[in-house]
């Protein structure tokens, strides 16, 4: 799951299967993440296989992998399950593969280039769940949890 700034839905010229994207400005978004605490949160439903992405307890993106063709990959997802592939066996957050277990080489998987956006920030909290959190939980957890 990633969101851009200016984002666009199924309706608007966006992914297939993006059913919601909050648009936000290049300033919006630098201002909401650039030095700033945020709580992400992303949630995906097996039987439903609908995932939602959350910025401080606010909706920002929704897809349906329903919505997919029915011979893509997306459409067989049914839940949490860390199989390594394609960057090694190795977890890395933030973007599909580590610095240190680099297996895709294309020019946008190069951490070394600015333009590519990867993150560069901290984390800490890091959860995970066996279930899709409700919207309510959510939004909780966030209030419960800001600094």
């Amino acid at each position: 799951m990633w969101f851009p700034a200016l984002a666009t839905d199924n309706t608007n010229t966006g992914w297939m299967g993006w059913t919601y994207a909050r648009s936000l400005t290049i300033a919006e978004m630098t201002a909401l993440l650039k030095d700033n605490w945020i709580n992400v949160v992303y949630t995906y439903n097996g039987p439903t296989k609908v995932g939602t992405l959350y910025f401080n307890g606010q909706r920002m993106k929704s897809m349906d992998f329903n919505l997919w063709p029915p011979t893509d990959a997306k459409k067989g997802v049914t839940g949490l399950k860390y199989a390594g592939l394609p960057a090694g066996n190795q977890l890395a957050l933030g973007f599909i593969q580590g610095r240190n277990n680099r297996t895709i080489t294309d020019e946008w998987a190069d951490y070394s280039l600015p333009a590519n956006n990867h993150f560069k920030g901290q984390l800490d909290d890091v959860r995970f769940w066996h279930k899709a959190l409700t919207e309510n939980e959510i939004l909780l957890m966030y209030n419960s949890e800001k600094p």
